[in-house]
C-alpha cells in the first residue's frame, strides 16, 4: 500500500470510529472486548462495547494481524 495512503488512514481511523460509534444503529450489547480489533467484534458491537473496551485499555490504533 502507497505510504501516503497508509497515513492518511491511519491519521483518519480515530475521527473515523468516532463518527461509527455515533451513527451506528442500536444493537444487542455484549461485543466481547477479547475479539477487539476483528471485523465481527464490529459487526456485533454497539456503541456502549466499544466504549466500554477503550476505557478497558483497547486501542484505538490497534493494527489486526496484516497491518491494518
Amino acid at each position: 500500500m502507497n505510504l501516503r495512503v497508509r497515513h492518511l488512514a491511519a491519521m483518519l481511523a480515530p475521527a473515523l470510529l468516532a463518527a461509527c460509534m455515533v451513527a451506528a444503529p442500536a444493537r444487542a450489547a455484549g461485543a466481547s472486548c477479547e475479539s477487539w480489533n476483528t471485523g465481527e467484534f464490529f459487526e456485533r458491537a454497539a456503541a456502549a462495547d466499544v466504549s466500554r473496551c477503550l476505557q478497558a485499555g483497547a486501542s484505538a490504533n490497534a493494527r489486526d494481524k496484516d497491518g491494518w
